[in-house]
């Protein structure tokens, strides 16, 4: 058995005060002159010696609980059965379909260990079939502590995508090797009907950019076929048929109120959803609502006012001023509400790209954002991927260590129990 904090140990030492207590107040009786015994009882002596016995009971009981609590403290693991692997190779599946990683599969040989660089690291089996989604290689670089493995190798192209959070740190010899993909994208992934003709957009790039294309084709168009439904197209792209959703822009409606004083604040936010209406080529529609007139029914309710306005399921941008703030919007406590946080003037919303920020609340076309990163083919350098190198002087190696520590919780829990039972039981 180990200890990850070892240094835990020496509040052992605390268990002699206990039994220095319990020795020191074992004094010699006193002698008291009396002038008759008759009226004394005569003391039992076996129950005298019970009484001693179920003392040094009691004793040990809470030494062994307070041993227990110290060990939990020192994080005590054992060593898990069996010899670890000197080496264990991890490859991002997205590789598998390479001719170069395949390569290098071929040459390591039968009787190696070589798994997965995703959840739970699956073993490699070359007649399965993987998805290829794109690993969290942080998360998963945290969780190679895990491996029972002296070294690890990890195959990786370092898609973008799969860079999040904080970068880890972590004490295994990890080995990176990025491989990176020569390989292109230009593929269509949704299509919006906007009265006569219909917007199709696209994904193109590789490993050093990706660009989001619109084009605008008229209905009666060769390149595409909508079918019997009207909810999908078969167009014809670069010269390959492809089979995409079809949705209709829906006119974007939008909820305004504002105190008399706040006006231009109100003027300012309606040229920007204009802008947004022309980018996007769809109709915005603008209702000036009062307090009393609130429905569900706006894409955004816009509330330039001190006074809170009543519930509402529809999203809603408050007007709340803070010197504090970062940008010109601001989420609040849930998804669906933005603060207003500075007055408004022709300069700031330009420098600030206001029908950006506006754009971003709205929702529009968020559902195709997971479709883009299903594409998004950009590298980063392996030294941005690498996680941190911690050291390992002083620490306990726990690859291949298992945590005992709740095992030692379920034995103090009934240590405490049986030494509460005895205690009251014997009145001490």
């Amino acid at each position: 058995m180990a200890f990850l904090n070892p240094l835990y140990l020496w509040a052992l030492l605390g268990l002699a005060v206990p039994l220095v207590i319990h020795l020191w107040s074992r004094k010699e009786g006193r002698t008291i002159k009396i002038g008759s015994i008759q009226f004394l009882k005569e003391s039992d002596p076996k129950q005298a010696s019970s009484v001693k016995l179920n003392e040094i009971w009691l004793l040990l009981l809470r030494l062994l609980a307070l041993a227990v609590l110290v060990l939990i403290i020192a994080g005590p693991v054992l060593k898990r059965d069996g010899s670890s692997n000197a080496l264990t190779y991890l490859v991002e599946p997205s590789l598998l379909h390479h001719e170069e990683m395949r390569r290098i599969l071929d040459t390591l040989g039968s009787g190696v260990d070589v798994r997965l660089l995703a959840k739970d690291f699956p073993a490699y089996s070359e007649e399965e079939i993987y998805e290829q989604e794109i690993p969290d290689y942080w998360q998963l670089a945290t969780e190679m502590d895990e491996l029972n493995s002296d070294s690890i190798a990890v195959f990786t192209a370092g898609y973008i995508a799969g860079i999040k959070g904080k970068r880890p740190e972590t004490g295994t010899n990890i080995n990176w090797i990025q491989i990176i993909p020569d390989e292109t994208v230009d593929v269509p992934i949704a299509a919006i009907r906007k009265g006569n003709e219909i917007e199709v957009i696209s994904v193109s790039g590789d490993h050093t950019r990706l660009d989001v294309k619109r084009e605008i084709t008229p209905l009666n168009s060769a390149e595409m076929n909508i079918n019997e439904g009207g909810d999908s197209i078969v167009i014809d792209h670069r010269g390959k048929k492809s089979f995409i959703p079809l949705r209709t822009a829906d006119t974007l409606r939008i909820g305004l109120f504002n105190d008399d004083e706040l006006e231009d604040q109100t003027r300012y936010l309606r040229s920007s959803f204009r802008a947004i209406s022309g980018y996007l080529r769809i109709p915005v529609k603008f209702r000036d609502i009062s307090s009393e007139d609130i429905n569900n029914e706006e894409d955004l309710l816009v509330w330039i006012s001190k006074d809170p306005p009543k519930e509402t399921a529809s999203p809603v941008l408050l007007w709340r001023p803070d010197s504090l703030a970062q940008s010109l919007i601001e989420q609040g406590n849930r998804n669906d509400v933005h603060f207003l946080t500075r007055y408004l003037n022709s300069e700031n919303i330009v420098e600030e790209h206001l029908p950006e920020q506006l754009l971003d609340i709205l929702g529009i076309n968020k559902d195709f954002e997971t479709e883009i990163i299903k594409y998004d083919l950009r590298v980063m350098p392996l030294e941005e991927i690498l996680p941190l190198t911690g050291s390992m002087d002083g620490k306990v190696d726990v690859s291949d260590t298992r945590d005992i520590s709740k095992y030692l919780w379920m034995l103090l829990g009934i240590l405490l129990i049986v030494e509460r039972g005895l205690s009251v039981y014997r009145k001490q």
